[in-house]
């Protein structure tokens, strides 16, 4: 793209955040401001979860209440959730909202994962999935990566083309390849997923984390060629 392409481009897609107020995605002020601005919230919803014997965490505007219970019925689950709503709903006031969408109910029974109707259903929670016996990546994150990745191994090749000599790769190995793994002091996703695997691998459920990123090496070099 051309300097002027993009200044085109810049002009009609991309904005200034007009209201007085907001953080942009990705801050890690984020997480702080989320953190002192709930700290009652949390003080409150973690009463309940002690109340009831529950694990309650929360991660920015991600929540889970982990909640020990013998005997599962439509009233009682019915019951809980419309607790735990009304006193999220209680915050309004201060600028927090719930999206009920995204409210979800989910029985762990017999190593399966059951929604409120007792349909087989999986666990979501922040860029994991647990379906009662394995552990996965969120498919979503694999996609966004393999994506950046095959752009990045596009436009090698492309340089490959046109200069009639290999494309430069050393960044691209870098940012989306295990020969990453000091990037910038923290690694890449790469790296991100093998800690993941190596934590996730001592919990009850079996860590395919390991599986899901084993051919990342030979799937961009496809691209590449």
């Amino acid at each position: 793209m051309l300097p002027s392409e993009f200044r085109v481009f810049k002009k009609k897609h991309l904005y200034k955040n007009k209201k007085p107020y907001g953080i942009p995605q990705g801050s890690g002020m984020s997480a702080v401001c989320s953190n002192v601005h709930l700290i009652h919230f949390d003080q409150e919803i973690k009463g309940w979860a002690l109340n009831h014997k529950a694990i309650y965490r929360r991660y920015c505007d991600d929540l889970i209440l982990v909640i020990p219970v013998d005997n599962v019925s439509q009233e009682l689950l019915a019951n809980i959730k419309d607790d735990v709503i009304q006193r999220i709903l209680s915050y309004q006031p201060l600028g927090l909202e719930i999206q009920e969408e995204k409210t979800e109910i989910r029985i762990y029974r017999n190593d399966t994962i059951f929604d409120e109707n007792m349909h087989k259903n999986k666990l979501d929670y922040l860029g994991f999935v647990f379906d009662g016996q394995t552990i996965r990546l969120r498919e979503k994150s694999l996609f966004k990566y393999y994506s950046r990745a095959y752009r990045k191994a596009k436009t090698s090749r492309k340089i490959s083309y046109v200069t009639n000599r290999k494309g430069p790769r050393k960044k691209l190995y870098k940012i989306y390849t295990h020969l990453g793994h000091h990037y910038k002091m923290r690694g890449n996703f790469i790296t991100y997923s093998f800690r993941a695997h190596k934590k996730m691998s001592n919990l009850n459920g079996k860590s395919l984390i390991k599986k899901q990123v084993k051919r990342h090496w030979n799937r961009i070099h496809r691209r590449l060629e």
